[in-house]
């Protein structure tokens, strides 16, 4: 006669056999953000800041979820570095003034603990500043194929391109050009006349593009050569 084995003692079997082959199961250390500089919700940063994440473990070499972001969500060009549990973010450019940007990182372990997180600041506002001009002011022999460069410390409206303005113009056609980003180029589509002194006229003062900032350039004017 077959003896049956008691439906208590083999569900107690099997609980026993799941819960020994869970604990055979390797437990994953959670991966998280421990610090982050700047700090989250800094305000007045460095222009010239470098962002630094530092993790609780050491992450994987693919850092490229690891971004610098400007207020369009556009990535900011920055020479990234992983050392460790730290990855060193360094902007290749200046960061705009008065500008939030924002951290994001995504990233994983070799035994893939991840962790998602975003951060923000805003870096310092300065006032709207010619930073230079060339050729230099009262510059003489200058190239008749030169072209007037001005550059600024900060973004402009573009309406710049209609404020300013070389003379003398009869016979000449300037054109204004505005890169959208810190610089102006003033060139004229024929050869400058020689030996003739040209100035810089402002009709209307430049405008910042993200504050009430307003520049009037300094008198400026240089001479070309034969």
């Amino acid at each position: 006669m077959k003896k049956k084995i008691a439906l208590p003692i083999f569900v107690f079997l099997f609980s026993l056999f799941v819960s020994c082959s869970k604990d055979d199961e390797p437990v994953v250390e959670p991966l998280t953000v421990t610090s982050i500089v700047p700090a989250n919700n800094a305000t007045a940063v460095e222009l010239n800041s470098t962002v630094a994440v530092t993790f609780s473990r050491a992450i994987t070499s693919d850092i490229s979820g690891i971004k610098l972001l400007a207020p369009d969500n556009s990535e900011v060009g920055c020479d990234k570095t992983l050392s460790g549990n730290i990855v060193t973010l360094k902007p290749k450019a200046e960061l705009d003034p008065g500008i939030p940007y924002k951290i994001q990182v995504n990233a994983k372990t070799t035994d893939d603990a991840t962790v998602n997180s975003t951060s923000s600041f805003t870096t310092k506002n300065v006032s709207l500043a010619l930073v230079s001009i060339t050729p230099t002011n009262g510059a003489t022999a200058v190239s008749r194929s030169a072209k007037v460069i001005i550059i600024l410390n900060k973004k402009v409206k573009n309406t710049v391109v209609n404020s300013i303005a070389i003379l003398p113009l009869p016979g000449e056609m300037w054109s204004v050009d505005y890169d959208g980003n810190k610089t102006i180029t003033m060139s004229c589509t024929t050869a400058l006349k020689a030996n003739t002194k040209y100035d810089l006229r402002q009709f209307s003062p430049i405008e910042s593009l993200t504050d009430a900032d307003k520049l009037t350039l300094p008198t400026y004017s240089f001479t070309t050569g034969n």
